[in-house]
């Protein structure tokens, strides 16, 4: 009987993977771990290796070499032995199990190389016991990059209490879930955490009176703070007279920032002269109006944009061409209108000089085209952006109309590179596809979401059985697994394992957010 679980067992779980920092995703730590209303998958006996060290090859380690409980006292062994073993398991591991097994596991478990990333969830009782200020100043030596999440309504003055005068060693700070912004707390952290290169903001809530706007933006953007500072992600402002004098002050900002997010931020005409129109290669924004994307289409450095919706003129779509270093373009809504020959003709390059324009270098695609025919990336546009785009490794136009068996036939024929896959298509169509899928066609793909297409069961475990690595996802919280018992594949009509865990996997991977 062969107890592996596919494709889980052919994935490394990873058993903090919604713990870690993760530069593609808004919330750099999952806020939703972990997950208390969900399973988390362990793995048979033989692969608890590969969890705990996805560095080495299951393949070569044998029946006898897989681990056993041992009765030797972890008592002999060397204190950076013992961390160097604390290093595999989640941080949260440390504080509620290690520390209590004895005096010197609890010591070791303050070790500050353990602490690089580190999720702090604040609550009235951390404040209280001054458990918060004690445990960054035992392990701040360590920590790198910082999450601070809040978790109760308390005043600023005790909020400031809990951090250390300094932590100069982080690099990347996460507020992400801090409610109650203000001056002074902005004037505390940029004093606290003087060498940021990240900061994120990406929920906070700002709250201020009409009178203390000025002083807000005169602590935020002094010339003395944040000199390092590459990554901002904006916080949601939902204070009335705040947004235009810090956008204001934004564009004007001295700083040599290569990642921008401003998806809570509305009115952006005046990126193109900002001090950092040149070094940003990464812009994250919400509403766009055609003023807004004729700015963004000025900033030619640009290599990832994602826009939640866009509102432009039918041929204004075409000032995207101008941005011929464009690697990823994630548009999630384009309003109406978009005709079906301007959308061939963006995708086209031309006979000559074909790396000047987009979209010569694009390898991750998210593209929602909303029309009232409901004919929007019709077979005409999937011939000509395959055709481009032959090196394609992410695609999701699952928000058009359904795809048909010609388009399909052009996707699964043309994007050899392709990993990532979320499409909306023809029930009949993509029964077809997969019925004739020949083992050449899409060889890199890991990850196939069909969500929205009803497909049949059987061609999907055929599917499974041959990709054994691929993860097919059909349902939220349901991907297809099987066991071999006797020779004989089991499929699951049930999912217990951690969707979150398992997709957080494959977050860090640029593409998958796409999808």
């Amino acid at each position: 009987m062969d107890d592996e679980i596919y494709p889980l067992s052919k994935k490394p779980v990873v058993r903090f993977g919604g713990y870690r920092f993760i530069e593609n995703s808004h919330r750099s730590v999952n806020s939703n771990f972990p997950h208390n209303s969900r399973k988390e998958y362990i793995p048979p006996e033989e692969n608890l290796i590969f969890e705990v060290c996805p560095h080495l090859h299951t393949d070569k380690i044998t029946k006898v070499s897989s681990p056993r409980i041992s009765t030797t006292s972890s008592d002999v062994l060397p204190d950076d032995i013992l961390i160097r073993i604390f290093r595999f398991f989640h941080p949260i591991d440390y504080i509620h199990k290690f520390a209590l097994v004895s005096k010197r596991w609890y010591s070791l478990s303050r070790t500050p190389f353990l602490w690089t990333d580190l999720r702090v969830i604040v609550s009235e009782n951390s404040l209280h016991c001054d458990a918060l200020r004690n445990f960054l100043n035992e392990v701040q030596s360590g920590i790198r990059r910082l999450c601070i999440r809040l978790r109760t309504d308390t005043s600023n003055r005790r909020i400031l209490h809990a951090l250390p005068e300094l932590l100069d060693k982080i690099t990347h700070l996460d507020m992400g879930h801090f409610d109650g912004l203000s001056t002074v707390i902005i004037v505390k952290i940029s004093h606290c955490f003087p060498n940021i290169r990240s900061l994120n903001f990406y929920r906070a809530e700002l709250h201020l009176a009409s009178d203390e706007v000025a002083d807000f933006n005169a602590a935020f953007f002094d010339e003395t703070v944040f000199r390092n500072l590459q990554r901002f992600i904006c916080f949601h402002n939902s204070t009335s007279g705040v947004q235009h004098p810090f956008l204001n002050a934004l564009m004007q900002w001295n700083r040599n920032l290569v990642y921008l997010d401003l998806q809570n931020v509305w009115g952006i005409s005046e990126i193109c002269n900002a001090p950092f129109a040149e070094t940003l290669t990464t812009l994250h924004t919400g509403v766009c109006d055609d003023k807004d994307f004729s700015a963004i289409c000025n900033l030619e450095n640009v290599k990832e944009l994602w826009i939640t919706s866009l509102y432009v003129p039918n041929k204004d779509i075409l000032k995207l061409k101008i941005l011929s270093k464009l690697e990823h373009l994630h548009l999630e809504t384009v309003s109406h209108g978009i005709k079906e020959e301007n959308l061939v003709r963006l995708f086209e390059l031309p006979e000559t000089e074909k790396n000047s324009v987009f979209p010569s270098k694009l390898k991750c695609l998210r593209f929602g085209v909303h029309d009232d025919e409901n004919i929007a990336f019709p077979a005409t546009v999937i011939d000509t952006f395959t055709r481009s785009c032959p090196d394609l490794e992410s695609l999701n136009i699952c928000g058009n109309r359904l795809i048909d068996e010609n388009g399909l036939a052009m996707i699964v024929g043309r994007l050899r590179q392709l990993r990532f896959l979320n499409i909306y298509a023809s029930t009949d169509g993509m029964n077809n596809i997969l019925e004739n899928l020949s083992p050449n066609s899409l060889p890199k793909l890991q990850f196939l979401r069909l969500r929205h297409t009803p497909v049949c069961g059987e061609l999907l475990h055929s599917m499974a059985l041959s990709r054994r690595s691929l993860i097919i996802n059909t349902h939220p919280n349901f991907i297809v697994t099987f066991k071999i018992v006797d020779g004989i594949p089991l499929f699951s009509s049930k999912f217990s394992a951690n969707m979150n865990l398992i997709e957080n996997g494959f977050r860090e991977f640029p593409g998958f957010c796409c999808v």
